[in-house]
């Protein structure tokens, strides 16, 4: 449309979209549009809709106005005020993964979290409301709120203990708890805190996802994560062809330089059939 030259007609489509959708959806994309569009009309629709009754739309409102240059200070408010609002909780454990595209829930605060996150210093006056979500039920959230925290000069000690307590969170699925390990990593825990969870995950767990972050998780460390060897290559040799995440488990075992005649193996199927 904007090579077409036709943003004049489009301006007004999305304007209505964002402002009388009953569909979040379709508003949350209207603003994400109006951010590539521009210009004062754009700008003051992305501004109306920072008290939208989704925090989902007001966080991409806020995306669409950071984009086009609004100070930060402006969006803060709105993902302050939006950020208490009650929602369902989330289900316990494996539960969380939807059975259709196996889709993680994340609660709608999640997209306030992420703002705040963005913002750097500029999140300063919703400290109080980050501290009272450290704890939150949602990896997300926590992970989201450990950085804007971080951002506003919160001391390390202080943002650790929630991160720690994610990672082997019997509420959180496997996905969520092998997601706390990159930041952990980042914020300088040491790997043998990290091993027993990441091990635990690589031989047992059922999730494409959190088995493939766990692997992750282990070539970052390298060849001090060793004793995550083993696991590797029994996990590779008890399911075979079925395993899906064998050729990150050969790089893994690779990068440990250990069961290097298992990786060899998996590694030369991979290039003699590149589709795999």
């Amino acid at each position: 449309v904007k090579e077409n030259g036709q943003t004049e007609i489009a301006l007004a489509v999305l304007i209505e979209a964002a402002s009388q959708s009953d569909s979040m959806v379709i508003r949350r994309s209207a603003c994400e549009a109006l951010a590539l569009v521009g210009g004062d009309e754009a700008l003051q629709t992305l501004r109306d809709r920072l008290d939208d009754a989704s925090i989902n739309v007001r966080a991409w409102a806020a995306d669409g106005l950071l984009e086009l240059g609004e100070p930060p200070e402006t969006v803060v408010p709105a993902m302050i005020e939006g950020m208490p609002i009650s929602e369902p909780p989330l289900p316990k454990g494996e539960d969380r993964i939807g059975e259709i595209c196996k889709y993680l829930s994340v609660p709608e605060r999640y997209h306030a979290a992420r703002i705040l996150s963005n913002v750097g210093e500029a999140a300063l006056p919703a400290r109080q409301l980050l501290l009272d979500h450290q704890m939150d039920e949602s990896e997300g959230v926590r992970i989201r709120v450990a950085e804007a925290l971080l951002n506003c000069g919160e001391p390390m000690s202080n943002i650790l203990p929630p991160l720690l307590d994610g990672l082997t969170n019997p509420d959180m699925s496997a996905r969520e708890r092998m997601r706390f390990v990159e930041p952990l990593l980042e914020y300088g825990v040491a790997h043998e805190t990290l091993l027993p969870p990441l091990i635990q995950t690589i031989t047992g767990c059922s999730d494409y996802s959190a088995v493939s972050d766990a692997l992750r998780g282990i070539r970052q460390i390298g060849p001090p994560a060793k004793a995550a060897a083993d696991a590797i290559g029994d996990r590779i040799v008890s399911e075979g062809e079925d395993f899906n995440n064998a050729t990150l488990a050969a790089q893994t075992l690779a990068v440990l330089g250990e069961h290097l005649d298992i990786a060899v193996s998996i590694l030369q199927k991979a290039l003699d059939h590149p589709t795999i």
